[in-house]
């Protein structure tokens, strides 16, 4: 037996061997918010927010070399910059403020993904793991496959993530697990789709788009929509604000993992609605953010 794990990289993740970290999409808590009222005063005359991705690893290994568990992950970090391109790390003064409590809050929701413990547990998950085959006799593996990949789509006031998630245990194949962060830079924190408009016609409005592409979709695979999706495939479009939300310059994409609307064959099916369709439904502060108000 190999007993002795080699850890490269020191880097990791909140519950690799499961689902990733729940999405939260919603503003942060009053207490973790930082003061409105100064961010688009403080942006336009100096600050300006980029998004860039931190490509983090970690790989365990024993020491006869058998690879246990493989990580690697594209971390979105939010900087502040000053006029004159200095990066804002602390305020020089009260207008400042805003500008790093804006950063704090958005680092603050990806920190979970850095958590050295948790993929320590998974390591040890891994050489037990390891151990059983070798007692059995089987052929190992190949350890666990971790990755976390994401876009971004960024505006003067958002800042949209749409990530992937794979991991890979073990078993027929790889988990996949689609997530969407859409964060406000001018109110410093996060929020739903659900909060841009009022509630019941938007979202009723953007279920039975979704239901009407499902079923244009299942006509192209000759299929009854109850038999190409989950027969209660309506419901669980019902609850689209729960599922994976991100937006791009074409508009608003809604996206289901793997088994969540779907048999795994089927693949993750992602459903867009354009600027065009989402503008009549929207509120003054869902226009503002999303630069419909610009028009």
């Amino acid at each position: 037996m190999k007993t002795l794990i080699t850890c490269l990289l020191v880097l990791l993740l909140t519950a690799c061997s499961a689902a990733p970290p729940a999405q939260e999409p919603v503003a942060l808590p009053e207490d973790e918010q930082p003061p409105l009222g100064t961010v688009e005063d403080v942006a336009e005359a100096y600050v300006r927010y980029q998004v860039e991705t931190d490509v983090w690893g970690d790989t365990c290994i024993t020491e006869d070399g058998i690879h246990l568990v493989s990580y690697t992950a594209e971390i979105p970090v939010l900087k502040a910059f000053r006029e004159d391109g200095t990066e804002i790390v602390s305020a020089d003064h009260p207008e400042e403020e805003q500008a790093v409590a804006t950063v704090e809050a958005f680092n603050r929701r990806f920190e979970s993904w850095y958590a050295e413990e948790e993929f320590l547990k998974l390591a040890r998950t891994a050489e037990e793991d390891l151990a059983w085959f070798e007692e059995e006799g089987l052929h190992w593996y190949g350890g666990y496959e971790l990755e976390l990949s994401c876009d971004i789509y960024q505006t003067d006031h958002l800042v949209s993530v749409s990530g992937v998630y794979c991991s890979y245990t073990g078993g027929a194949h790889p988990n996949t697990y689609l997530l969407g962060w859409t964060f406000d830079l001018e109110r410093g924190a996060f929020f739903g789709a659900e909060t841009l408009a009022g509630q019941e016609p938007f979202q009723t409005a953007v279920s039975e788009e979704i239901i009407r592409q499902a079923e244009v979709k299942a006509m192209e695979y000759d299929a009854a929509p109850e038999e190409f999706f989950w027969p209660e495939y309506e419901t669980i479009i019902g609850d689209w604000p729960s599922y994976a939300i991100s937006f791009d310059e074409s508009g608003m994409s809604v996206a289901f993992s793997p088994y969540e609307l779907a048999a795994y064959a089927a693949g993750p099916q992602t459903f867009e609605l354009s600027y065009e369709f989402l503008k009549p439904y929207l509120d003054e502060h869902g226009l503002e953010v999303l630069g419909l108000d610009e028009e």
